[in-house]
């Protein structure tokens, strides 16, 4: 009996750890509005991570982790699905690697993956054909990485900013130019360093960061050059959890660990205005993951706690949709406006379709 009333307890603090750390029960299908679900595939053999578009290709990218049987990963993934009928065009294995990540470039004529093992990260560039991928290059970025910064590039380059240990200046380097490494000096403190984003030409950067000893949380964007754009402080006590740069590279949004959106310009001649955008109140609160702008910069999105993607238009910041997808790892805006595909942890590949209705209501 004893024992019974003390794992009780226990379970109840784990219960309590968990809540405080942000993690809720939000499991409940309800507040599906402004999508519907048209296909779905489930991903054998492999533990789903990400996923992008290929545009040029009209083809969805998916990664993970290797599975099957007794015996442990061994490597990583990447398969190409049709966005239309979710057939699978391709399949290429990575070896001997532990974590995945991809983008692509924004005439999605080439697709970058950068996979993880220990702390050597490896990034493999392919050119992308309609019969599959082709391997174009290989880098490693070395043993002495600290983090990379979520990369991106054009058909022509692929930035990847990174600290080194010990460091307190950001590297930059592009992966296709070896003769390009940059170092930018923000002066911050980076013990204290959130997430960071480098913009689609791969000529900025945003950093979000909190202040060590203080409430006050901080959105700082600097041109690769060195050239500071512009430091803001969020207005709301969350800690920035997720950046993302407008596909001109003239507006950032921040997603925090207390549910706030905001969309912050970087120059003076953005045409995007700057506000809040508020997530419904039955789930207001919870942590946001990622953000980002559609490819038209008409739609802001957020993930929002371990399910949920809600989307609000850039300019009335108006909620256009909100779409569930339990355990969700990941989404990416297909090339039609008006499609997203998701990935969860059961590895099952999801597209919706997005309505063309007016606002959206839901409490």
């Amino acid at each position: 009996m004893r024992r019974s009333i003390l794992w009780m307890a226990g379970f109840s603090l784990i219960l309590l750890a968990m809540c405080q750390a942000g993690y809720s029960d939000d499991s409940e299908p309800n507040g599906i509005v402004g999508a519907t679900s048209v296909s779905s595939h489930m991903l054998d053999g492999i533990e789903a991570a990400d996923l992008t578009y290929v545009a040029a290709v009209d083809q969805i990218a998916v990664c993970g982790k290797t599975r099957g049987g007794k015996e442990p990963p061994h490597g990583v993934e990447i398969r190409l699905f049709s966005s239309k009928d979710m057939a699978l065009v391709s399949q290429t294995k990575i070896q001997r690697q532990d974590g995945i990540g991809l983008s692509n470039s924004s005439s999605g004529k080439t697709l970058v993956a950068d996979c993880l093992k220990g702390l050597v990260c490896t990034f493999y560039v392919y050119d992308c054909t309609p019969s599959g991928l082709s391997l174009v290059r290989q880098k490693d970025l070395g043993n002495d990485l600290i983090f990379a910064i979520p990369h991106t590039h054009t058909d022509a380059k692929c930035v990847i900013a990174f600290l080194e240990d010990g460091g307190t200046v950001l590297q930059a380097v592009d992966v296709l130019d070896d003769k390009m490494p940059r170092a930018v000096d923000t002066e911050w403190d980076y013990r204290a360093l959130f997430p960071a984003v480098v913009s689609h030409q791969g000529t900025r950067i945003a950093i979000g960061r909190h202040w060590r000893g203080k409430a006050e949380f901080t959105l700082g964007i600097w041109e690769l050059s060195g050239k500071q754009l512009r430091v803001a402080t969020l207005p709301d006590a969350g800690s920035v959890s997720a950046v993302g740069f407008s596909p001109d590279g003239s507006a950032v949004v921040t997603g925090t660990s207390v549910g706030k959106v905001h969309v912050w310009k970087v120059t003076n001649d953005s045409s995007i205005t700057e506000r809040e955008f508020k997530l419904p109140t039955s789930y207001a609160g919870r942590k946001i993951s990622d953000v980002r702008f559609s490819s038209d910069s008409r739609i802001v999105t957020a993930s929002v706690g371990m399910h949920r993607i809600v989307g609000w238009e850039t300019n009335t910041a108006k909620i256009r949709f909100v779409i569930y997808h339990e355990f969700l790892n990941g989404y990416t805006w297909l090339d039609r406006q008006d499609a997203i595909a998701t990935v969860n942890g059961d590895s099952e590949l999801k597209v919706w379709k997005l309505s063309s209705g007016d606002d959206v209501q839901i409490k």
